[in-house]
């Protein structure tokens, strides 16, 4: 059997968004992942029981996606470096930013037939001002890349057009070297339109952390609790997530003093959140393709987000749901009070959502690219 190494920083990540495509590959290939230090400890738990519930071949080495420490990074590389030579894969498939560096590097120096990479955002480098460390990092990774892209036998992955036209005109991409899916896509028998227009939460799927827009949510709470009193306003999504970015309790509670907002933490069973929510908003500052916003469309829920590069892409704006101004408390405020106030319009938007989803978002389609993508670059070994 050929075999496919996955390198992506978090296991949890892998769970959530890969391990579908993963689990088919599996029947026809011997397939290995490795990943690094988890940013919550708690979602690494549950994946690692889900990892050894399918059997599922992995090593762990120690680097975290987060944080930058020249040392730590070069042993990392050059473990991932030996494990990868001794599994000797047809092809590696690399998930998220620094996974990319690492596994790119490692197929460029090894001379691994095939290269997959996966854009499933630009990070925290593309959604927040940079101090001139940071800015000589992103300069840095710049150059990696262009290293990496000379790989001659790749495809790139990217999950919205912007970042499709960003890549062919940065990296000079060839438009064979490089595809759109939109998303890792979503199970259209699990995620079977429910009927929540009774229900009055609305609900922010996400990490704590500043560029999901956590602050701006919490402001628009802060005003809307005022105005409609029996609605609850609530964000699920770990508070525990290692990275600069992340609102810390101390901060939570100052910016949530009225408490208006309920944090409810890591939510291994979305569902059951779901099926409490009749509204879901994410004010992030930028994104691939969110899956939360994929999996709202599927449930047929109206959605409220930022008019930026992937969020805009997940809907389809006055019909299934509605574009606020990104980083802006007020235009937050007005499409949520929207929603509110007309429960037609909701019910309206939720069922173009689903249809959208159905057309758009298919976990087997996804599952289908990815692994035609797979057969055709290993075909040319």
């Amino acid at each position: 059997m050929k075999k496919i190494v996955y390198v992506i920083n978090h296991i949890s990540f892998f769970v959530s968004h890969i391990l579908p495509i993963a689990k088919q590959a599996k029947k026809k290939y011997k397939i290995y992942v490795i990943f690094g230090e988890p940013a919550s400890l708690e979602m690494e738990k549950i994946a690692l029981k889900i990892f050894k519930k399918h059997k599922i071949r992995y090593k762990k080495i120690s680097y975290s996606s987060s944080n930058i420490n020249i040392f730590i990074e070069f042993l990392a590389l050059i473990k991932i470096f030996f494990v990868i030579k001794r599994i000797n894969p047809d092809l590696i498939h690399a998930i998220g930013n620094k996974a990319i560096l690492f596994g790119g590097i490692v197929s460029r120096i090894l001379s691994i037939k095939s290269l997959v990479v996966f854009i499933t955002g630009m990070g925290f480098l593309y959604s927040n001002k940079l101090n001139f460390k940071e800015l000589l990092v992103k300069k840095i990774f710049y150059f990696i890349k262009k290293f990496i892209f000379k790989h001659k036998n790749k495809l790139i992955i990217v999950e919205n057009f912007d970042d499709y036209k960003f890549f062919i005109k940065k990296f000079n991409l060839k438009n064979v070297n490089i595809t759109l899916i939109k998303g890792s896509g979503v199970d259209l028998k699990k995620f079977k339109k429910i009927n929540n227009n009774t229900n009055k939460q609305i609900t922010l799927f996400a990490r704590v952390l500043e560029e999901k827009g956590i602050k701006e949510f919490v402001y628009a709470s802060t005003i809307l609790k005022k105005r409609f009193p029996e609605w609850k306003f609530v964000v699920a999504g770990a508070l525990d997530y290692e990275k600069k970015s992340l609102l810390n309790k101390r901060t939570l509670v100052n910016l949530n003093i009225k408490k208006t907002t309920e944090f409810l933490g890591y939510q291994h069973d979305v569902m059951s959140v779901y099926k409490k929510t009749s509204i879901v908003c994410l004010p992030s500052y930028r994104e691939g393709l969110p899956k939360c916003l994929l999996e709202a469309s599927a449930l047929g829920l109206p959605i409220v987000t930022t008019n930026v590069i992937g969020c805009r892409d997940a809907i389809i704006n006055k019909k299934t749901g509605l574009l606020a101004k990104v980083k802006n408390v007020n235009s937050l405020v007005n499409k949520l009070s929207y929603l509110i106030k007309n429960k037609n319009i909701r019910f309206k938007y939720g069922k173009n959502g689903r249809n959208f989803a159905i057309k758009n978002f298919d976990l087997n389609i996804v599952i289908k690219k990815n692994l035609d993508i797979y057969s055709n670059l290993i075909s040319k070994n």
